[in-house]
């Protein structure tokens, strides 16, 4: 996959963007670029490592769509920005060229933010090391693999092995597991299919992405896992299995599959009716 470059999903129409990827000058802020995308235009924040953090939409509107008010100005180019009358609407872009504008309403006074212009690119990129993965042994298997490596580290991993490098990769940036124990052989499927079923929720929605963003959507995932497992040792260890299995039912009735993959990794009986899976 060639990195120079991030694949995001648009949230207002759901098409596959295709970007250069945008470096933050440092740690804790973002760069933030725009993309004229028809009657919206999509907001795009980078971090310091080219990461797309943040991914948003607004309404774009033609200098055209005048109603009757006094513009406002442009602080880079000096072009009319139209105003509006505001309805439900809080913010909307002009597309000013090389730069998008963004007018918002902030109670009675209106705000105005410039934002560089970049231009989608037309040439699809590699195959990412992702898709080559779900490519060759499908979803089932590398949420397998997920769920077991969270459960046990030191496992082996049976993959093809042309794959080798890839499921390496992917596992040591993902997991923070230094030299997975990777042998050749057919990828097993685990049979907990409810567990391994918020994994392929989770493959689903960033297999088109670029290898970065793709493993930083996952490994966010995965803190979670590791940040609701750590509190229900906790609460066990503090008030009891009895409260520890409140927590679970609490978090079945949120989200049953993470409810279920929690449950394959910590493993507590409760007698709790509603926690019979």
């Amino acid at each position: 996959m060639d990195e120079t470059v991030a694949i995001i999903i648009c949230p207002k129409c759901g098409r596959t963007i295709i970007l250069p990827r945008i470096y933050a000058p440092s740690i804790g802020e973002e760069r933030r670029v725009a993309i004229n995308h028809g009657d919206h235009a999509v907001i795009v924040g980078f971090d310091r490592f080219g990461v797309a953090r943040s991914v948003s939409s607004i309404m774009l509107r033609t200098n055209n769509d005048k109603e009757g008010h006094e513009d406002l100005i442009c602080p880079r180019c000096r072009g009319g920005l139209p105003m509006t009358n505001w309805g439900d609407v809080d913010r909307y872009a002009i597309d000013h060229g090389d730069h998008i504008v963004i007018v918002y309403r902030i109670g009675k006074e209106v705000d105005i933010e410039v934002i560089d212009k970049i231009l989608p690119i037309r040439t699809p990129p590699r195959t990412s090391r992702l898709r080559k993965v779900i490519m060759n042994i499908g979803k089932e298997a590398l949420a397998s693999i997920i769920l077991w490596m969270i459960k046990n580290p030191n496992r082996e991993v049976k993959v093809p092995g042309n794959l080798h490098t890839d499921i390496k990769f992917f596992i040591e940036k993902l997991l923070n597991v230094r030299n997975p124990n990777i042998i050749t052989g057919i990828p097993e499927i685990h049979e907990n299919s409810k567990a391994i079923a918020f994994f392929i929720k989770k493959i689903n929605y960033v297999e088109n992405l670029s290898t970065l963003e793709a493993i930083q959507i996952l490994k966010e995932s995965i803190e979670l896992i590791e940040s609701i497992k750590e509190s229900l040792i906790k609460i066990k260890r503090l008030y009891g299995r009895e409260e520890a299995c409140e927590y679970l039912n609490l978090l079945k009735e949120s989200d049953q599959s993470l409810c279920y993959v929690i449950k394959e990794i910590i493993t507590m009986k409760c007698d709790d009716e509603r926690l019979r899976f």
